[in-house]
């Protein structure tokens, strides 16, 4: 379980904080291959739809949690939704706070994040989606979802968990 935690720990955060500082020309020549094949980004945009599960982590019960996910991807804009029977509904929404959602993207990996505090300032929460692209119709998808209950004089509660999953394209 910890190496679960710690490897969606990893993933996430190197999507979120790339690394400075590297240097190519330090690194010794790829002598293996000598054609330079540069192969072109893949597209995230679109929607992209699919159950996901609980791996790890709690809080409000969730530990098993499966629900279905949805993220629309244009650009660097991307909103998630869950599936509530035969409808979707915005996970993070302006009336449950103020949202900010951001989208990363190197080659075959995005990353979008949403950060969202209630209006009344009694919690703040983010929620993290890394996206691997698997071909043209197909994503991996891991899931954090941090919330930090406020506790005015006291120690804040605090809780996560990590959800994994496939997504498809349908648009």
């Amino acid at each position: 379980m910890k190496i679960i935690l710690a490897l969606a720990a990893s993933i996430l955060l190197a999507g979120i904080f790339p690394c400075q500082g590297q240097d190519d020309t330090n690194s010794a020549p790829d002598t293996t291959n000598q054609t330079d094949v540069v192969l072109p980004a893949p597209s995230f945009d679109g929607d992209w739809r699919g159950p996901v599960k609980w791996v790890a982590g709690g809080g409000e019960s969730e530990t098993n949690l499966q629900f279905r996910l949805r993220i629309v991807i244009k650009g660097d804009t991307a909103i998630a939704y869950e599936g509530n029977k035969n409808k979707w509904s915005e996970i993070a929404y302006e009336a449950t706070g103020s949202v900010k959602y951001t989208v990363s993207k190197m080659h075959d990996i995005c990353v979008v994040t949403w950060l969202n505090r209630f209006t009344d300032g009694e919690w703040t929460e983010e929620q993290t989606y890394s996206l691997s692209f698997i071909n043209p119709s197909r994503i991996s998808v891991i899931q954090l979802r941090h919330v930090n209950n406020l506790n005015e004089g006291k120690n804040n509660k605090s809780w996560f968990y990590v959800c994994d999953g496939v997504l498809t394209k349908v648009k």
